[in-house]
C-alpha cells in the first residue's frame, strides 16, 4: 500500500491536471484489484465469494505508462 500512495503522489507532481489525475488513478486501482484479489483467496466474507466477484477480477489489461 505504500507503494500506491508513493505512486499516486510522484503521478500527482505532472504539470498537466488530467495527466496527473489520470496517473494518479491507476496506481490506486491497481490496489483496488489487488486487494479484491486477497479477498477472494483468503476472506472469508460471503458477499465477496460469489462467482459474480470472481468474474471481474478475471479481465486484464496492458498497464499504461505515465
Amino acid at each position: 500500500m505504500d507503494q500506491m500512495n508513493s505512486d499516486m503522489m510522484t503521478a500527482a507532481m505532472a504539470e498537466d491536471i488530467d495527466v496527473a489525475f489520470v496517473c494518479g488513478m491507476i496506481p490506486h486501482h491497481q490496489g483496488t484489484i489487488a486487494m479484491a484479489k486477497a479477498e477472494l483467496l483468503y476472506g472469508d466474507n460471503e458477499m465477496g465469494q460469489g462467482d459474480g466477484a470472481r468474474s471481474s477480477t478475471r479481465r486484464s489489461r496492458k498497464p499504461l505508462r505515465c
